[in-house]
């Protein structure tokens, strides 16, 4: 029988430096590079613009793979460990879903208030997701918890009815953790 987890792919928001991971690039799809590491599929996006994180992208890469769940891996300030991600808010100052909706047979304005699946193993948190460009800039202690870009990603997946599930880790975490131990 075919385990759920046989259908959720990795999606690492950071570009591959950032996360020590050598990674050979299998394929190309919708704007994204496809790899595997563990046995596992792992997605990343050839640039974090509108132009690429779309509903017409995500779509193609859930038919294509074919995915069910992404498992989101983004990069946070304020933590110094692995934590599950319940909610976000967005900061960015955009949403890649503005002008492309209704896609489908999908709403114009998406519900957005349970996207996440919350990790029965990990402390669940709330972020605040920043944009790449505002991520590098220095935060103080007492703010938020910041996000780099995972705000961007879960609406587009969800609205194209993927099963989102999110961890963050701390950006001086230099290796990806054991994802089957979170799946």
């Amino acid at each position: 029988m075919e385990n759920s987890c046989d259908k959720t792919a990795i999606y690492l928001i950071a570009c591959l430096e950032a996360w020590g991971v050598d990674l050979n690039v299998d394929k190309r799809i919708a704007g994204h590079n496809i790899g595997q590491y563990k046995g596992r599929a792992f997605l990343w996006p050839q640039g974090l613009t509108a132009e690429i994180v779309n509903p017409y992208n995500f779509d193609k890469l859930k038919t294509t793979l074919p995915i069910t769940d992404l498992l989101i891996v983004d990069r946070l300030i304020g933590i110094d460990e692995l934590v599950g991600i319940s909610g976000h808010v967005n900061r960015c100052g955009t949403n890649f879903l503005i002008g492309q909706t209704p896609y489908q047979d999908n709403p114009y304005f998406p519900d957005s208030s349970n996207i996440y699946q919350k990790s029965p193993k990990l402390k669940n948190i709330t972020v605040h997701t920043v944009g790449p460009k505002r991520f590098k800039q220095v935060f103080k202690d007492g703010q938020p918890i910041i996000s780099e870009g995972l705000a961007l990603i879960a609406m587009v997946a969800y609205y194209v009815g993927l099963g989102i599930k999110a961890v963050g880790i701390p950006p001086n975490k230099k290796n990806l953790f054991n994802i089957n131990e979170i799946l």
